[in-house]
Parts: C-alpha cells; structure tokens; sequence
C-alpha cells in the first residue's frame, strides 16, 4: 500500500476520541500510583502523577494517531512566535475573569472557592516542590488539557457540526471535567468563558500554539500568586 493510500484510508478526528484520551489520562494516574505513597506529597502529585497524566495522554494520542487523519494538519499542531503573544493574553484573561468571579461571589455572600490543586501546591517549600509546580501546571496541564479538548474534542465537532457548536461543546466539556473537583462549583462559568477564548483561538488561528499559550498564561498567574506572593 503506498502512503497515499494509506493517508486516504485514515479516518477523520471523532468527538469520542477525547474521552479515549481522558481514558489514557486516568491510566496514567493509575500506572503513577505504585510509585507514591497513600498520602500524596507535593513532589508525589507534581513531580510524579501530573506528568504520568500527560504521558498517558500523550501515548493514547500516538495510539490513536495511526488510524485517524495526520496529526500534525488535522489538531493544528504547530507553534508560531506570534502565538506567544497568548501568555500575556491568558494572564490578563486570569485577572478579568477572576476579578468578575469575586464581585458575583461578594454580591452573594459567599466566599472564593479555592481548587485542591492549587491549594497542594500552597504547600511547596523545597526548590524542587516549586520547580515541578511550575512544569506541571504552566506546561503540562495547558500542553495535554488543549490537545484533548481544543485538539481532538474541538476538531471532532467542528468536523460534524460547525465551528460555533464545536467551540461551545468543547468549553463545556472542558468546564465539566472541573467538576472533578467539587469546591469548583461556583468557578464552573469561569473554566466555560476559559474554554470558550481557547476554543475561538484555535478556530480563528487553525492551530493549538496559541489556545496553549493562553492557558499557560492563565495557570502562571495562579502559580505566580500561590508560590511567591
């Protein structure tokens, strides 16, 4: 078989393949478990489990890689210097949002929800601790979130329904993973207007580069916050 034929036998992106991925992504914690212990330390959650997560995500898309379209064209897999404009862009996104955030939850009388992870990494003392908060949530958690919900979840819907349904699903899809983590409750609108500008980036540049630059600028805001102020 020639390599055009077999680039012409491969399927296009599906919506269900980044629940594939998010099966990949939760393998991944399971193959890092024999290597922490029963009370997770921060090196644990940052140094070991974050980056076996990415790792799964990342093994799951090779796997997947070899029956669908080229990976490289079909998820927008390409980084442009202009894209770095997106760090600036995501750290002012993060102060916006959160400042909306505060007022509604002031008007309500509530308190700001803080998310588990962010709270662990309140704990980082050492330099090592801080170096692998820095990596897993300004590089890996931006770098394997966009490539399941921007790249492949985005794409799929985009592919049967259009660009508008496709960037609304995949923000709400990306809003409802947070769930994972009960006291996000109230940020949920927030993880959706996040997902809606990432989703919009991609489908207005045709690449991951720049949504990935924004969410790195997002989460440094918060590790910037959380490690040195």
């Amino acid at each position: 078989m020639s390599p055009a034929e077999s680039q012409a036998d491969r399927r296009p992106w599906r919506p269900i393949d980044a629940f594939y991925l998010l099966l990949w992504w939760i393998a991944g914690a399971l193959a890092a478990a024999p290597l922490v212990g029963e009370e997770l330390s921060v090196f644990d959650l940052f140094g070991v489990v974050a980056p076996f997560q990415a790792i799964g995500v990342l093994v799951g898309f090779a796997v997947l890689a070899h029956i669908r379209s080229p990976w490289a064209s079909a998820i927008g897999a390409q980084l442009e210097p202009e894209d770095l404009r997106g760090l600036l862009e995501g750290a002012g996104l993060q102060f916006g949002l959160s400042l909306v955030l505060a007022l509604v939850v002031q008007m309500l009388g509530g308190e700001l929800p803080s998310q588990e992870v962010v709270e662990e990494a309140r704990l980082a003392v050492s330099g090592l601790d801080r170096v692998m908060v820095v990596v897993s949530l300004v590089v890996l958690v931006p770098v394997s979130e966009e490539l399941v919900f921007r790249g492949v979840l985005l794409r799929g819907l985009r592919n049967r329904y259009g660009p508008g349904p496709a960037v609304v699903g995949s923000a709400g899809a990306f809003a409802f993973v947070h769930l994972l983590d009960p006291n996000l409750l109230l940020v949920i609108p927030l993880f959706f207007a996040l997902g809606l500008v990432l989703g919009y980036a991609v489908i207005r540049t045709d690449r991951l580069g720049r949504a990935v630059m924004i969410h790195a600028g997002f989460n440094l805001v918060t590790v910037v916050v959380v490690l040195f102020l």
